[in-house]
């Protein structure tokens, strides 16, 4: 019996028929603008190596126009490279750069080249391309693949669903756990293990604060010792197939005070305002604009926190709405777009606040709450 060469692990993947998709798109798009490839560059946070490869390591990506794709990491790194993906097979070791470069684009002959987050590299790292790049013509094109990502195709919908789908689970968990005497760090833990058991990536990440009076989850697990009364309030950074999902919920220990009910009353309307309105064609800045409305009617503020904002392979994309000092972006809305709104209610100077929400999709008929949820609830943890 014959074993392949390349053995690639089993990690859920996208499709080759969407890497052929989404080529002919990008390559589409290059040629109107004039392009004959794109080098794109990921280390700490860039994705545009990830959306054009499904590699999802530091390393470089080279797309011709009409050739094939190229991608170089370091060596310590190719096996993941290699086997985590099926869409490109080239996968060479470059533990510098620059010659690595050099070679492949010397050989696919490239005129004009479009740079794809090369400059969020550190100093060092971005005058290293340069150097490779410098008897070519090149331009930031890190713009044409952010617009691209906008739009998710059936496939990216589908992870992002399941992502939110395994974070239901998890919330599902926090109900059962959220009990007096419990510490925020033991809640933490559930939340993580049931992420990563159904099948999230350790990059997933969560913000949890139980408090009487909530402002905003805390950065790191508190020890906290949860009290009869608490609201939990936790926002999950859920990442299957290398989507986010984003849901942000408030749980109550006990029954809810009549401010946290208030207030999540006024949470609740304004997320359901925007999801009556985002339909393709409607613009996004109006959107927020009627959203916010209701908040600012039933007399809270809104500033601690944006709106809403593009989601996909990073957890923060823009475009980026409700949020000071530009809070109504000028952004028509297209079918497939995928929003995390999640309103914060509140008052600054009181430091006292909640939010909830998740990753909504912009459809005909009105944006559509990904998961299992039909809409934002105020839950009442159920373990006693």
């Amino acid at each position: 019996m014959a074993v392949s060469a390349t053995p690639t692990y089993e990690v859920p993947k996208l499709s080759l028929s969407e890497r052929d998709q989404r080529w002919q798109r990008i390559r589409a798009r290059m040629e109107a603008d004039g392009l004959d490839c794109l080098v794109a560059y990921a280390a700490s946070g860039g994705t545009g190596v990830q959306y054009l490869t499904q590699i999802d390591i530091e390393g470089l990506a080279i797309f011709p126009l009409d050739q094939k794709v190229t991608a170089l990491t370091p060596e310590r790194w190719r096996h993941w490279a290699q086997r985590s993906q099926d869409w490109v097979q080239r996968v060479l070791p470059a533990d510098g750069y620059a010659g690595t470069l050099r070679a492949a684009l010397s050989e696919v002959r490239a005129q004009r080249i479009g740079l794809v987050d090369v400059r969020a590299a550190g100093a060092a790292r971005h005058q290293e391309l340069l150097s490779a790049l410098s008897v070519y013509q090149h331009q930031d094109a890190t713009a044409l693949i952010d617009d691209l990502r906008l739009v998710k195709s059936s496939e990216e919908i589908a992870m992002m669903e399941r992502a939110a789908e395994i974070a239901d689970r998890a919330i599902s968990r926090l109900l059962e756990e959220a009990k007096v005497g419990v510490p925020e760090n033991e809640l933490h833990a559930d939340l993580i293990h049931a992420l990563l058991a159904g099948g999230c990536e350790p990059v997933s990440v969560i913000s949890c604060e139980a408090s009487s009076r909530p402002f905003h989850p805390v950065r790191r697990p508190s020890e906290h010792v949860l009290n009869q009364g608490d609201l939990v309030v936790a926002h999950m950074n859920a990442r299957y197939a290398g989507y986010f999902a984003q849901p942000h919920v408030c749980v109550t220990v006990g029954p809810p005070s009549r401010e946290v009910s208030d207030m999540f009353q006024a949470c609740h309307e304004a997320f359901e305002t925007f999801r009556e309105h985002a339909r393709p064609g409607a613009n996004l800045g109006d959107v927020c604009r009627k959203s916010l409305a209701v908040v600012e009617k039933a007399g809270y503020e809104w500033v601690k926190e944006p709106l809403t904002h593009s989601i996909g392979l990073s957890q923060q994309e823009k475009p980026v709405g409700g949020s000071l000092p530009e809070p109504y972006p000028d952004y028509e809305l297209q079918q497939g777009n995928v929003f995390v709104v999640h309103p914060w209610v509140g008052h600054m100077a009181d430091e006292l606040g909640i939010d909830s929400g998740g990753n909504v999709l912009v459809t005909k008929a009105g944006g559509k709450l990904m998961g299992r949820r039909p809409s934002v609830e105020l839950f009442t943890a159920t373990g006693g």
